[in-house]
């Protein structure tokens, strides 16, 4: 008789692998990747949002706490814009719009200051 693997195919023998010897405590590491996830200089605010939200669905953070852990990934010269304004955001949903804005304005003074120097 001919020897019979219980795996079917190479994703079989994959995911048993990731399931006996994968991270045992996804949400922790998730907690822990989620804290390092920083936007920095060159970074698009998209490509921050877009890494941020993809470790945030993996934690039990509750709105203040990812919000807190949003705030914290963002670089020094947007949170003085954010500050100085006479209100500060509200929520995860007015962070990321705020942050959005002022990363569009900023990029687009840079590209503006470029034109006008070449010129």
């Amino acid at each position: 008789m001919a020897n019979i693997s219980t795996f079917n195919t190479l994703e079989g023998l994959l995911a048993s692998i990731e399931k006996t010897f994968g991270d045992l405590d996804r949400e922790r590491t998730a907690h822990t990747q989620l804290h390092a996830v920083k936007m920095t200089p060159g970074m698009m605010v998209e490509e921050y949002m877009a890494n941020f939200e993809m470790l945030a669905g993996l934690t039990s953070f509750n709105e203040v706490s990812l919000e807190d852990a949003y705030v914290w990934g963002l670089p020094q010269s947007i949170l003085l814009k954010v500050y100085s304004q006479t209100s500060l955001p509200s929520g995860m949903h007015n962070w990321k719009a705020f942050v959005c804005n002022l990363d569009c304005l900023q990029r687009g003074y840079a590209e503006l200051k470029q034109l006008i120097h070449l010129s």
